[in-house]
């Protein structure tokens, strides 16, 4: 019976995913080492509540809400200023979470009354969402800090590079779901200018019926070198 390479090709590529997921796992388990003096590493936003909130005697009930949704957020810089274009920031805010039903009906009623179910038709579920006014929270900033660094094994790191490089080679390259791009070897041969110049005459022959040449041979080529 005649073997089909594709199948077999195929087994290649699943065994080394294989071997990259136990080469992961084996430097994921070898543990971390605390440090002799913690590493300065940006700064961590978390939600509390304002000093009037804390004073009310259902305080707790918004203390258990904040740590059911309240999330954190990380910035290199103390004033969490995020640059989206040129003179233009944004600031970057701890998350706000929403709960699952079974998390919902796990909660004393003082605490449910102040979610609201939502149902899309993009979930499964629904969702429920926090309806506290935003002006019961207030940002708190802490200093962040490295203190503990992952052990390495040198031999491990040479593996997993090995690997990776078969994985990712052009032999396997339709098993990745990338693989109507161009592989990261490619690289266009010819200038910005000449590739233009294709352009422009795949559109003329096309779109007006001249019969332009090509300055290399064939159109396809031609289209592919520009593309």
């Amino acid at each position: 019976m005649k073997r089909n390479k594709q199948t077999e090709k195929h087994k290649e590529f699943l065994k080394l995913q294989k071997l990259s997921n136990e080469n992961s796992k084996a430097q994921r388990n070898l543990g971390w080492v605390e440090l002799e003096e913690p590493i300065p590493h940006g700064w961590t936003a978390t939600w509390t509540l304002r000093e009037d909130i804390q004073r009310r005697a259902d305080a707790d009930v918004f203390w258990e809400i904040i740590r059911l949704i309240g999330g954190k957020a990380w910035s290199r810089n103390k004033d969490f200023l995020k640059k989206t274009k040129k003179r233009t920031y944004e600031l970057i805010l701890p998350t706000i979470y929403d709960i699952n039903e079974y998390t919902y009906e796990n909660l004393r009623p003082a605490v449910k009354k102040h979610f609201t179910k939502v149902i899309d038709p993009r979930w499964y579920h629904p969702r429920y969402v926090c309806t506290v006014p935003r002006f019961y929270w207030e940002i708190e900033i802490s200093r962040n800090y490295i203190t503990h660094k992952q052990l390495i094994d040198e031999v491990l790191k040479q593996e997993e590079a090995e690997i990776d490089d078969q994985i990712y080679s052009a032999k396997y390259r339709e098993f990745h779901r990338n693989y109507n791009h161009a592989p990261k070897s490619f690289v266009k041969p010819f200038n910005r200018a000449f590739r233009r110049k294709c352009k422009h005459i795949t559109y003329m022959n096309a779109f007006h019926d001249k019969e332009i040449p090509y300055p290399i041979t064939g159109k396809h080529q031609a289209a592919w070198i520009y593309w």
